[in-house]
């Protein structure tokens, strides 16, 4: 799996799960998709600046790990912990 496949994989599970999908409106990542978790927001830029480190780590990241990537954003690690674990499963291949 590939960081596009990966990516791809990691919207279409948080979708599965029920978590809102939307378009940015603003900023860096203006016009990418965003996962809403209710509390916090993860760009799809997010999701590819963290796709080294869960290839080198693993599917469950820690707060430090995830702060150390994407700051500010300490509620949106276990939402992207519960899609990594799957992703893992799922596909039965590391990214």
């Amino acid at each position: 799996m590939d960081q596009c496949e990966y990516e791809e994989s990691f919207f279409s599970i948080a979708k599965r799960l029920g978590y809102n999908i939307e378009i940015c409106k603003a900023g860096p990542f203006k016009d990418e998709r965003q996962i809403d978790f209710g509390n916090k927001k993860l760009h799809a830029g997010h999701i590819r600046k963290l796709c080294p480190l869960v290839i080198k780590k693993g599917p469950i990241l820690s707060y430090e790990d995830f702060e150390n990537i994407v700051p500010g954003r300490p509620c949106a690690v276990p939402y992207f912990n519960e899609i990594n674990k799957i992703i893992f499963k799922e596909k039965m291949v590391c990214v």
